[in-house]
């Protein structure tokens, strides 16, 4: 019998360990109920409630089954699996690893292919960890080396949001940071464990104009959160136009080629070619920076 005055409901959370926890904490981020993630995953919906309990020991299987029906991505997976009692299941290579020696130069191929177009590979959290000459040549170039907004490294978000960084020549700043913010944000909300990613944007919130303001993205604005039109003003006062865009590889079993994003600025018009052309003079990308 219980203690007089104890709630079941309080015996059933002293029960949870720590799979329960975090399996309820995904299943609320993603705006389930235990019927919702059961009819995902394909199991009764008593069981869901007894892994949240504590009442039922997930296998290896479900809990890899259970992260994709909740989309979770893979370093959280991992995550779920050492909650669970388990032993990782997707390698965390760093890009510069033997181990991802072929993907490492297929990567660099496709930042070469892309000059004079400026192209970078960037982490979860917007590190730049490879560019090709041509984001040297123009994007990092713009911003003195000793500007705080390169503190602790390149970093795509740090590097156009902040003050002293790509902000001043931006043209419609306020406009394209909704955009970018909402994208960022986005990527917030699908990883909401991650302190390094929760650090960048909370960094980048306290640059926008109104900081303490409601997020600005929308439900309507995602749908092209992964292109942008972004217009730079370069040292001789030109000008120079661009679509800019994200590509991702497609399935993998690595934790960081999982997170990598291609970002790609494309010119849309002859001068932002013009501009660009003299700029391929050096070698086509950086030596990696590690994941």
């Amino acid at each position: 019998m219980p203690p007089t005055g104890t709630h079941p409901a309080h015996l059933d959370k002293a029960r949870r360990g720590p799979f329960g926890d975090a399996l309820r904490q995904w299943r609320n981020l993603r705006r389930l109920s235990q019927l919702g993630l059961a009819e995902a995953a394909g199991v009764s919906s008593r069981h869901i409630s007894f892994l949240e309990l504590g009442r039922a020991n997930p296998s290896r299987e479900m809990v890899l089954h259970l992260s994709r029906a909740l989309d979770v991505p893979l370093r959280e997976q991992n995550g779920l699996l050492a909650a669970a009692g388990y032993a990782p299941a997707f390698a965390t290579n760093q890009l510069d690893s033997q181990a991802l020696d072929q993907v490492r130069t297929a990567l660099r191929q496709v930042l070469k292919a892309h000059n004079p177009n400026p192209a970078m590979i960037v982490n979860r959290v917007g590190d730049v960890l490879e560019a090709n000459s041509a984001a040297f040549g123009l994007l990092f170039a713009m911003v003195d080396a000793n500007s705080p907004a390169l503190d602790g490294g390149l970093n795509i978000h740090r590097l156009g949001f902040h003050p002293e960084g790509l902000q001043p020549r931006i043209r419609d700043w306020n406009s394209l940071a909704a955009t970018l913010f909402h994208r960022l944000e986005q990527e917030a909300n699908q990883r909401p464990f991650d302190d390094e990613l929760r650090s960048i944007y909370d960094e980048v919130r306290s640059y926008l104009p109104n900081p303490d303001a409601p997020a600005t993205g929308s439900a309507e604005s995602a749908t092209s959160e992964l292109v942008a039109t972004m217009e730079l003003t370069n040292d001789d006062g030109v000008t120079l136009r661009f679509v800019s865009m994200i590509a991702t590889l497609g399935t993998v079993y690595d934790v960081t080629l999982d997170e990598l994003r291609i970002e790609i600025l494309l010119a849309l018009d002859d001068s932002t070619r013009a501009a660009l052309a003299g700029l391929i003079h050096e070698p086509a990308t950086s030596e990696p920076q590690g994941a």
